[in-house]
């Protein structure tokens, strides 16, 4: 995108199409980086977790070591342990997946007794533009269709 010190006042019908597609590739360049970013920030804050809560067993400070994500409770669930909000959950467990995953096995990975609750702070946070929604053939659905139902998730 060439850049120019005209106003959009002064560009013709042509040059503005082009400055509008221009910014538009550069916004999308922009949204597909900072979702990079958030998937490396993830990442790094899952590995700090995890060492820090084996730091804490080895160390001594925990007398119970909390549910780790393989240690599933009764029913297969995780057992939450006070460890923050819903969204702070959702998350954690997103960015712990390699992949998109289900709502199903978001509600197993949180500990969360209530789907609607996990389905309710999703949207939240897809709005917010944390979460990416997938439909079956795994492509991503924009934010703004509601039409599409999700079949996945994903940190944005």
């Amino acid at each position: 995108m060439a850049k120019t010190t005209k106003n959009a006042s002064d560009m013709s019908l042509a040059e503005l199409e082009g400055a509008l597609n221009g910014a538009k590739e550069r916004l999308h360049e922009m949204e597909r980086e900072l979702s990079e970013y958030r998937k490396t920030i993830a990442a790094y804050l899952a590995e700090f977790a995890k060492r820090q809560r084996q730091l804490e067993r080895d160390f001594g400070f925990v007398t119970h070591a909390p549910a780790e994500r393989g240690n599933a409770g009764a029913g297969g669930r995780r057992k939450r342990a006070g460890r923050g909000t819903v969204a702070d959950l959702i998350v954690e467990a997103l960015g712990s997946a390699s992949s998109p995953i289900s709502v199903d096995d978001i509600v197993t990975l949180t500990g969360a007794k209530s789907k609607p609750s996990i389905a309710q702070t999703l949207m939240k946070l897809i709005q917010g533009g944390r979460v990416q929604r997938y439909n079956k053939d795994g492509k991503p659905i924009s934010k703004s269709d509601q039409s599409q139902r999700a079949k996945s998730y994903s940190l944005a």
